[in-house]
């Protein structure tokens, strides 16, 4: 649904945060060549991953991975179109700096995209960490967010919320991280900066 939602937007460059190995900016730059894409993560391995799946291919050149922060990237004021956070928002501290730094890199008109999974109950939340814990695993950070508390929140930062489209399931942990699956239903917020 992601991709069927970002092909009905026109856009001349794409900043994908948290883009992990880039599968998806590879899949969009086959759908939309015209445009360009940035591919943020902190984690220089899969970067380096990212950047040799596309070596000797035309997709490369419409490609830039940068390893940074999202909360503080080198891109310009007002230089992206559409910044993207699928399935990120819950293992970051700070989420709302984040989301500060995506409202700085949009154009006026831009839209910020979310995937993310909507709130697991407190109980499971806290078994789920705990099982993490105990295999010496980071725990996650959020248990997933209400749409409504963050479509109020985007409210404020001088964003439109225009879709919120379920998503299927959103998964947080699985066998043989943790005993049982743990899963949420996902959500895709399309918002519009002011």
């Amino acid at each position: 649904m992601l991709v069927q939602y970002l092909q009905t937007l026109s856009f001349t460059h794409l900043v994908d945060m948290g883009c992990g190995t880039g599968d998806l900016l590879r899949e969009l730059a086959l759908l939309k060549p015209q445009a360009h894409f940035t591919g943020i993560d902190r984690d220089q391995q899969v970067l380096v991953e990212a950047r040799h799946r596309l070596q000797g291919t035309a997709l490369a050149s419409h490609i830039t991975w940068l390893a940074e922060d999202c909360a503080r990237t080198s891109l310009p004021a007002g230089s992206a179109d559409v910044v993207l956070f699928a399935r990120l928002l819950h293992h970051l501290e700070d989420p709302a700096a984040a989301l500060g730094e995506a409202s700085r890199i949009l154009v006026r008109s831009g839209y910020l995209l979310i995937r993310e999974g909507q709130r697991l109950p407190e109980p499971l939340f806290a078994e789920m960490n705990e099982q993490l814990r105990k295999l010496g695993l980071p725990p996650e950070v959020h248990p997933g967010f209400e749409v409504e508390e963050l479509t109020k929140y985007l409210g404020a930062q001088g964003f439109t919320v225009e879709d919120v489209l379920s998503e299927g399931s959103a998964t947080f942990a699985t066998p043989p991280y943790t005993t049982k699956v743990y899963a949420t239903n996902a959500f895709l917020l399309s918002a519009q900066k002011s």
